[in-house]
């Protein structure tokens, strides 16, 4: 009997004293999933999962947070406002897209333009950040992934830094930089897919997910720098309980993994992080198909002001006033 009564108390306390905290639409209580988390002087933190939830810790002895996300009207999250392990936030955006008709078209291609964001990280500071448009190419027929078309980007690299082979936290890992690859929609709708597919009937949208890790018990060592703790996350929404490309909502990927000179005593964290968010979908025939830009880091690319016009691109506006004085734009090639 004691025993059973000690194993109830630890049931009840695990449930009580919740290791996570979950981002909710104050609308419909369904999870928000990729809600950015960062501390009040600018480190990146982490995001919500695809259940909306968060690691606790990360918000212990802190009065406020700030959070963003496509979706919710606020950029700051306030530690008396958790109730019972849940902040509810107020979305100001449908994540659905008008669905086009497949069968009604003649022609080669689906197209899916949107915004994109990358950043790279190391130990929560912000090492590049580049935001832009960009087109997808799909086969209609097949819904195979063809090609990305750039049209216009950002590109934001972390200057005058002194550089010291042996201490992590000074490098600038620019290089590391990849834009959103929408080839795992595709991998995620194939037949032989490695994602786990899971319909959420509240929010009425179909999650495709992809965990990896790697040298988590172990460490690799490589040219004098040794490694652990490798994680990959990738996450692909689609609306409705029918995911097809032409209902892709949004797109997510987080590479991860710590690294540390050999004569250091403390590992560093790197981070990638890859979003792509769909505005419009149509088709076009081959010979429609723009050529688009050639993406290179080190320079920006943009006519227009599209991250004033594109409701996502806030997302810049939120992460620029932690940017450190010495992260700056790299010049227009299009002036």
């Amino acid at each position: 009997m004691k025993i059973k009564l000690i194993f109830l108390f630890f049931l009840i306390a695990n449930c009580y004293f919740s290791q996570t905290i979950k981002i909710l639409s104050l609308e419909d209580n369904s999870p928000i999933e990729g809600v950015i988390l960062m501390s009040a002087s600018g480190e990146y933190l982490g995001k919500s999962n695809v259940n909306g939830e968060m690691d606790e810790s990360l918000v212990k002895n802190k009065d406020f947070l700030l959070i963003n996300h496509p979706l919710i009207d606020t950029d700051t999250l306030f530690i008396n406002k958790i109730v019972k392990g849940e902040f509810k936030v107020k979305a100001i955006k449908e994540t659905k897209i008008p669905e086009v008709n497949i069968v009604t078209s003649t022609k080669d291609f689906i197209i899916v333009k949107g915004y994109f964001n990358s950043y790279v990280t190391n130990n929560s500071e912000f090492n590049i950040f580049v935001d832009g448009t960009i087109e997808y190419v799909f086969d209609r027929k097949t819904g195979e992934y063809k090609s990305q078309i750039i049209n216009e980007y950002r590109s934001f690299i972390l200057e005058s830094k002194d550089v010291n082979r042996k201490e992590i936290s000074s490098f600038v890992f620019d290089s590391l930089l990849k834009l959103p690859e929408l080839n795992l929609v595709s991998s995620a709708l194939g037949s032989k897919s490695d994602f786990t597919k899971k319909y959420d009937q509240q929010a009425d949208k179909t999650i495709f997910e992809y965990h990896k890790s790697k040298y988590t018990e172990e460490e690799f060592k490589f040219l004098g720098y040794v490694f652990k703790d490798s994680r990959r996350d990738d996450v692909i929404s689609f609306d409705s309980n029918n995911p097809k490309t032409s209902r892709l909502i949004s797109f997510g990927t987080s590479s991860g993994i710590s690294l540390k000179h050999k004569s250091e005593e403390q590992f560093s964290k790197l981070m990638l992080i890859r979003n792509f968010y769909p505005t419009e979908i149509y088709f076009k025939n081959k010979n429609e198909l723009e050529k688009g830009l050639k993406f290179n880091r080190n320079v920006s690319s943009f006519k227009t002001n599209y991250w004033e016009q594109d409701s996502h691109a806030s997302f810049y506006e939120f992460l620029s006033r932690q940017f450190k004085d010495s992260f700056k734009q790299k010049e227009n090639k299009n002036k």
